[in-house]
């Protein structure tokens, strides 16, 4: 049997990662790298307290305020989740958006938090657009504590821009 599964999130974003020098990637230890989604409010300052949404943030309150009735959230969905934090190794980290702000662009990053003494991890990034994938970034090499910002995407058009840039 054959699984597909998709996203009916507007905006879904998926981190992959490989690091060979780790021979057991899938056990309670190794790389960390991890999935970064910037609202453009952040003007480029990434892990923002509240216009970041990582692994320290994992769910952020953009767009029209959330509000609660009994302790219970109610309201408009148009926050971004992160839903797992994977620290060590191969991910995937995913990062959903439904009903994304208009007039906004939103930044993706994946920052190499830690290599736990690996060495260097190959992120991919996939980018989903209404449940189709618009964008992959296949392998890019990033060593401990680099941050790469891989793409912008502008809402409404959906339209990506590849930025490519890494840094420390």
């Amino acid at each position: 049997m054959t699984l597909h599964a998709v996203s009916d999130e507007d905006i879904h974003l998926q981190l992959i990662y490989d690091t060979p020098n780790d021979p057991f990637q899938q056990d309670a230890t190794g790389a960390d790298v991890d999935l970064h989604f910037l609202h453009s409010n952040a003007m480029g300052s990434w892990n923002s307290d509240n216009w970041d949404c990582y692994w320290q943030r994992q769910t952020q309150d953009w767009g029209q305020p959330r509000q609660t009735v009994n302790g219970v959230p109610t309201g408009y969905d148009d926050d971004p989740s992160l839903d797992r934090d994977d620290v060590d190794g191969l991910g995937p980290e995913n990062i959903n958006l439904d009903n994304p702000e208009n007039g906004i662009s939103y930044g993706i990053g994946v920052h190499y938090f830690t290599d736990h003494g690996y060495g260097s991890s190959y992120a991919t990034v996939r980018v989903y657009i209404g449940g189709v994938l618009k964008a992959e970034y296949p392998r890019q090499r990033l060593t401990d504590q680099q941050f790469w910002h891989v793409a912008d995407i502008a809402w409404p058009s959906g339209n990506i821009m590849q930025i490519n840039t890494i840094s420390f």
